[in-house]
């Protein structure tokens, strides 16, 4: 038998149906912003799940969602431009902007 742990990075909001996965894109002008359709068919939600353990940068570089404020008047492309998962830590850098 073996014992196995794994990380899985992910970000998580309180606010419900805040997060709408997109996909992957090359700039954020490229994320499409219609909101009814999140990848893969999934709804609106909490949590946007990135990925798992994998030690190593740029796994996640260029993936993006649309994010809603608390309130859910505003809404925003969000892509990550950079990411790093090392055995002390994950760093990720994110590009963003409200969509008019």
């Amino acid at each position: 038998m073996q014992l196995f742990e794994t990380m899985v990075v992910s970000l998580r909001t309180p606010s419900p149906a805040s997060l709408c996965p997109k996909g992957t894109f090359a700039s954020l002008d490229a994320v499409p912003t219609g909101g009814a359709e999140c990848l893969n068919g999934a709804a609106w939600s909490i949590a946007w799940v990135l990925g798992g353990s994998t030690l190593g940068a740029d796994q996640w570089s260029g993936s993006s969602t649309l994010v809603r404020d608390a309130s859910h008047s505003t809404t925003y492309r969000l892509r990550v431009v950079g990411d790093s998962l090392a055995a002390s830590g994950v760093a990720l850098t994110f590009d963003y902007a409200p969509i008019p």
